[in-house]
């Protein structure tokens, strides 16, 4: 098949098909907006900004390369495919932050499939910006969290105040100061490397004055946060904690990594050298002349299909019984339908059917809940920081503790200690019933909701029991019971 096309028709079947992209990941693309649009100290707020600029720079280097370039069109074209499908599977099991990195990456191979190898490689300087925006540095916040506890201790004793670290937080005799995760310094981290990445391409030639230049500014951001941490501690002690700074320090940071980042500028331009004479560009292709379009039809195609299943199984579960969350559950018949008691409180969740019961057979009640969520959403799961035991049962002066996973012949539950008054303690066994398949791996769940999605129901249930310690073992054939009925 060699279908062309002009380019502006080219241009306009790459846009359609993004956009069918972006409105197939809307949880993903509502997931991002909300981190962007967190402007309370949010990590990510800088990203609207870093979009602007990587659009900017991407169009300042597409008319430079000829798109008729036929190289790795075939691989982008089944990447691309490949990764849609993937992130229609992660969407359908609500896994909304690798859909964003998903579609991250499936911009590049999209530009690849339409444009070939000088498409996508106009991109990647642009990507690599944006890269600072997609939610995945979370995962180094706990380093830079420790890191900077750590770093700025040493530096509060090198004051010659006394003070003491535990854990996160440093005690000094005027107060305790928590290095939260919002003062791990990550917000300057990614602020830093984005700025520090086009000043040093726009400026210097060479790879390894690059590479210099970026590594030092991102350092200087990370130390900038280390010596606002100290300073602010070193403050909070000298005036009994009553200096503003010690309550509106956020911004102390920003300051410091702007004196860093002015000098860096002012040392680097005198120390390397330019990057010399710019290259000459080559001529923009004209939007009449005709160009090889044909992987970018298949992929179109592909995409819209993908849409279209997507938008099918999405009509299918809006017409989902509310009753089909909990069907297949047997509840023992030493269970009598009660009021919860006065550790248990009710989860207001929309479409969530709460159904609970106290066993009255045995000395020490086994408290079984069973909560029904009929159609799993976005924030609204199974398999979520909601269905954990804290948010079920009240811990008056206490905590939860998590005990790790018990096997039970074909049935993994997952353990938990519940402290009350620091005094009495409650065991409490948690796993998942989707699909009807009772599950306590979390793996697993989102396995069984996703083929429940595929078939147009990925209603699901978390179930509790919950018994006083010291009578774990009677817990055993009550969750055998419950489990008989699974197929």
């Amino acid at each position: 098949m060699n279908i062309r096309m002009p380019a502006l028709g080219l241009h306009i079947l790459f846009l359609a098909t993004l956009a069918l992209v972006l409105l197939m990941y809307s949880a993903g693309i509502e997931f991002l907006m909300l981190k962007w649009l967190n402007f309370d100290h949010g990590t990510y707020n800088h990203g609207f900004l870093l979009l602007a600029v990587a659009i900017y720079f991407f169009y300042k280097r597409f008319p430079a390369q000829k798109f008729s370039d036929e190289r790795f069109k075939v691989v982008g074209a089944v990447c691309s495919v490949l990764l849609a499908l993937i992130g229609f599977a992660l969407g359908a099991i609500n896994i909304v932050a690798g859909q964003v990195l998903v579609l991250y990456l499936l911009l590049f191979f999209m530009l690849l499939a339409t444009y070939g190898w000088g498409g996508a490689k106009a991109s990647i300087f642009p990507l690599a910006i944006l890269s600072f925006a997609i939610p995945v540095w979370d995962v180094i916040d706990g380093v830079l969290q420790q890191t900077t506890a750590l770093m700025s201790y040493y530096l509060v004793q090198l004051s010659g105040i006394h003070i003491l670290k535990q854990g996160i937080d440093l005690v000094v005799p005027a107060g305790r100061f928590e290095v939260a995760p919002s003062c791990s310094g990550i917000s300057y981290f990614l602020a830093a490397a984005p700025l520090a990445i086009i000043y040093a391409a726009r400026n210097f030639g060479s790879k390894k004055h690059q590479t210099i230049v970026v590594a030092s500014i991102v350092l200087a951001a990370i130390v900038s946060n280390w010596i606002r941490v100290a300073i602010i501690v070193v403050v909070g002690e000298t005036t009994n904690m009553q200096h503003s700074l010690v309550e509106d320090h956020f911004n102390l940071g920003w300051v410091i990594f702007g004196v860093f980042f002015i000098g860096a500028i002012l040392i680097f331009n005198r120390v390397f050298p330019g990057p010399g004479d710019e290259a000459q560009i080559n001529t923009e292709t004209p939007i009449s002349s005709k160009v090889a379009a044909s992987h970018a039809t298949l992929l179109s195609a592909g995409i819209l299909i993908i849409f279209l299943a997507n938008l099918t199984i999405t009509q299918k579960l809006n017409n989902v019984s509310s009753a089909s969350a909990l069907e297949g559950i047997s509840v023992p018949r030493e269970f009598t339908l009660t009021q919860p008691i006065s550790l248990a409180r009710k989860i207001d969740v929309p479409g969530d059917v709460n159904v609970d019961y106290l066993a009255v057979s045995m000395d020490s009640p086994v408290y079984l809940r069973i909560s029904g969520f009929e159609r799993q959403t976005q924030g609204w799961e199974i398999v979520s920081s909601l269905t954990k035991p804290e948010n079920y049962f009240e811990t008056p002066g206490g905590w939860v503790e998590y005990a790790g996973k018990r096997n039970l012949s074909s049935l993994v539950v997952n353990k938990y200690f519940l402290h009350i008054n620091g005094m009495k303690r409650y065991v409490v066994w948690q796993w998942y019933f989707v699909n009807g398949h009772h599950t306590g791996v979390s793996v697993e769940a989102k396995l069984a909701e996703f083929a429940g999605y595929v078939r147009g129901n990925n209603a699901g249930a978390v179930i509790f029991l919950m018994v006083e310690t010291g009578m774990e073992d009677s817990l055993i054939q009550f969750a055998q019971e419950l489990t008989a009925n699974e197929r």
